[in-house]
């Protein structure tokens, strides 16, 4: 395929999108590849100037046929005549990478009303090597088919048909060893003790419930660390700080910030075992270190015990004289070891680094000596002298042992003076976003901020990595909010847990979508990296939002136990502890005013033996109502009295109401299973029992399962089965999603247009 701009019949057009009947009309492009390969990422070419028919919106599917195929990017491309590269997402939920034959191009708006779309040019970029993309191709194909098998085994159990064999000749298993022996005691044998047996090991030998943990509402707990003690020393309001933690002293490190009139030149050290500020210097720049700055960047290196430091801002400097000396990027280092200051470099810009930049993120990997800086404002003469024009910077990489600075890539949509191209794979550039780095993948995700279209600031929600090993960079989500993120914001936090693989955000400046401005948040949420997944804590069990330019009177509720609303604060993550230290920032009523609070916020969720309790109680409340449906009613009542009770909780919510309903299962005449026999079957329960006056409960289970007299297994009967199933299933929502059946349905792949007539004969 042939890349030529300036031909404008070089193209592909669908028919105009606009007009009721568009969805009916819609178009696309599907390519057939000449060999199976794996797609990673794709550039589209485009008109030599701006054109009405440029796409704003598509998706792009792959597969191994063209009749089922799965998207991989939804996304949409600039208005210019400058090429654009995008990376697909190459992998299913369950870490599978996906191979392909056939991609599908889906136009869905061009940039102008009533237009139709145009696509100039395509090219497609991935793995083509055949011995690997034959491996891909294998296990993918195998990974199909054991998805498939395990729907027909999940939608056969379900039916109480044979389901066994076909997974012992196929080599699948259905779900997780301990919990088929689940089903089989609970459903098919009733033996409700051994199923309580079966689903605390589940819980607690073979850490089944931990998606279900990362998933339940967590509770949070503030609280206050400010010294009131009248001599105690600490730092004093601000915002635009930095702060890092040397997690093996367990103490962290404050530098700089503005109070609203002053820059801040302070070093501060916090012992969280002592819970005590100390004044490390209160102006480091008389004692060999860096001046006064503010919305700079700041890493604590384990390895070699360093505090670096890069960035400044330079306020009100556009439409000035301006003095050059002041747009040297200084980078120093502040070792805790030997207390010093040593200045690494006078100019980053001159030595391969990034010229003076502010709002911007640092993050280090250790292990390897590695400084990763990406996006920001740059601060250079020519910007100053261009006025309001924001110039962002790309991403840097800085080498520790070897003093040496990489430029991995830069946005040419935002790079002063980069001619041309966004066909190279780049990560767009911005403002005041979150980053944090992943020691175990040697990845670095990035979050949010903002950036500015047309003179225009646009919020962003989106996430993407960057592998320090491989170099490949990822789009994660374009947009987290649709997904169960947070809203687009700038001055996120964000931290990372390397044990628990989550990712912690807390809100700063958000883009309020209903009232369309601006307003400070303090909102908390938890990404698992595991299960791809988002938990959001409770806005209200944090503090409510406040609007920044509400002038009127403030009737938002504060309680002095949490914090108000706030951003350009900072925050530190404890993993020993697993707590978090948020100092400053700037008050979400009053932008003019900065804070001083200093919080801890540690977050509280389900312990795993609260979790055992509540199945525990469902599996007894079942059995109860077995019990009273085949055994004595004073039997019964002893075991509702004695073994229910206890492991309700009568604090309230509803299961003191469930409680108090289950005794009405014995005013009233029970139903008996029925299985199909005149006789009942002595085992199964189904025989009522006379009283019996002992102390102990006598409680009938059926520990073999039903069979006939050639001595197959028969099915249970229907009254028996479903609800002890249906109790099965209420299990399957504390395990872990790759531990148990299909989440699916085979019903639900079983669709009109494409399902076969029954024949008449059937």
């Amino acid at each position: 395929m042939d890349d030529l701009p300036h031909d404008k019949s070089s193209r592909w057009s669908g028919i105009q999108q606009g007009g009721p009947n568009a969805f009916r009309q819609r178009q696309w492009i599907t390519l057939r590849l000449d060999k199976v390969a794996v797609l990673k990422a794709i550039t589209f070419g485009k008109h030599h100037t701006r054109h009405p028919c440029n796409l704003r919106e598509f998706k792009i599917y792959v597969g191994l046929d063209s009749e089922q195929m799965t998207e991989v990017l939804h996304s949409g491309l600039n208005n210019d005549s400058i090429p654009e590269s995008f990376s697909v997402r190459y992998q299913t939920q369950d870490g599978m990478v996906i191979p392909c034959q056939f991609v599908k191009i889906v136009p869905l708006a061009a940039w102008e009303y009533n237009y139709n779309t145009s696509i100039w040019f395509v090219a497609l970029h991935g793995v083509v090597q055949r011995p690997l993309v034959d491996m891909i191709s294998s296990a993918y194909v195998k990974h199909r088919e054991a998805v498939s098998l395990r729907l027909v085994a999940k939608h056969l159990r379900s039916r109480q048909l044979p389901y066994e064999e076909i997974l012992e000749s196929a080599g699948v298993r259905l779900e997780h060893p301990t919990i088929s022996q689940l089903y089989e005691s609970l459903v098919i044998n009733g033996d409700f003790e051994e199923a309580e047996r079966l689903i605390c090991c589940a819980g607690e030998n073979d850490s089944l419930f931990t998606a279900y943990l990362f998933s339940a509402d967590p509770n949070v707990i503030w609280r206050r660390l400010d010294d009131s003690s009248p001599d105690s020393l600490v730092p004093s309001p601000r915002g635009g700080h930095q702060m890092v933690l040397d997690a093996e002293h367990r103490t962290a490190y404050l530098f700089g910030g503005w109070s609203g009139s002053r820059t801040f030149a302070d070093l501060w050290a916090y012992s969280i075992q002592e819970h005590r500020w100390s004044l490390v210097s209160a102006d480091v720049s008389k004692d060999g270190g860096p001046d006064g700055r503010n919305c700079h960047s700041m890493i604590f290196d384990s390895k070699t015990g360093g505090i670096y430091i890069l960035g400044k801002y330079i306020d009100n400097f556009a439409g000035r004289e301006v003095d050059p000396k002041c747009f040297k990027s200084d980078f120093w280092k502040y070792s805790v070891r030997t207390r010093r200051w040593t200045r690494i470099s006078e100019d980053t810009a001159a030595e391969g680094g990034p010229p003076v930049i502010c709002n911007h993120c640092m993050v280090v990997d250790s292990e390897n000596g590695l400084i990763v800086v990406f996006g920001g404002q740059k601060l250079t003469p020519e910007s100053a002298r261009s006025g309001p024009t924001i110039v962002m910077s790309g991403m840097y990489t800085y080498h520790i042992p070897t003093n040496k600075w990489t430029l991995e890539f830069e946005d040419p949509g935002v790079a002063s003076g980069i001619a041309a191209s966004k066909a190279s794979l780049f990560i767009p550039s911005r403002l005041g976003m979150g980053m944090v780095f992943d020691d175990a993948t040697r990845t670095t995700y990035i979050f949010g901020g903002h950036k500015f279209v047309n003179g225009q600031k646009q919020y962003m929600s989106d996430m993407w990595t960057f592998s320090l090993k491989t170099k490949e960079i990822a789009e994660v989500c374009s947009d987290c909010s649709a997904e169960g993120g947070p809203d687009p914001g700038f001055c996120q936090r964000v931290m990372l847990d390397n044990d628990l693989r989550e990712i912690y955000f807390m809100s700063g400046l958000t883009r309020d979508q209903v009232l369309d401005r601006e307003a400070a948040r303090c909102t908390l949420w938890i990404y698992s990296i595991t299960y791809r997944r988002w938990v959001r804590v409770r806005e209200e069990e944090l503090s409510d939002k406040m609007d920044v330019d509400d002038s009127g009177e403030d009737n938002t509720p504060n309680p002095a136990d949490r914090p108000v609303p706030r951003f350009a604060s900072q925050t530190v993550y404890d993993r020993t502890d697993k707590t978090f230290l948020m100092f400053g920032g700037n008050d979400g009523m009053n932008d003019e005013k900065r804070l001083g609070d200093f919080w801890s916020l540690a977050i509280e969720r389900p312990r795993i033996d609260e979790v055992l309790r509540r199945a525990k109680l469902m599996l007894r409340m079942r059995r109860f109502k077995e019990l009273s449906a085949t055994a004595s009613a004073v039997d019964a009542l002893r075991y509702l009295r004695t073994q229910v009770h206890e492991l309700v909780d009568h604090k309230g919510g509803l299961e003191p109401l469930q409680f108090q309903r289950l005794a009405q299962c014995l005013l009233k005449p029970q139903p008996l299973p029925t299985d199909g026999v005149s006789t009942p079957t002595p085992g199964l329960g189904n025989e009522r029992r006379p009283s019996a006056m002992t102390t102990a409960v006598e409680v009938p289970s059926t520990n073999d399962r039903l069979r006939d007299e050639s001595g197959d297994a028969r099915k249970l009967p229907e009254d028996l089965f479903r609800p002890r199933f249906e109790v099965f299933q209420s299990l399957m929502e504390l395990i872990n999603p790759e531990a148990r059946e299909p989440e699916a349905s085979l019903l639900d792949w079983v669709t009109r247009d494409r399902t076969p007539a029954i024949p008449r004969w059937y």
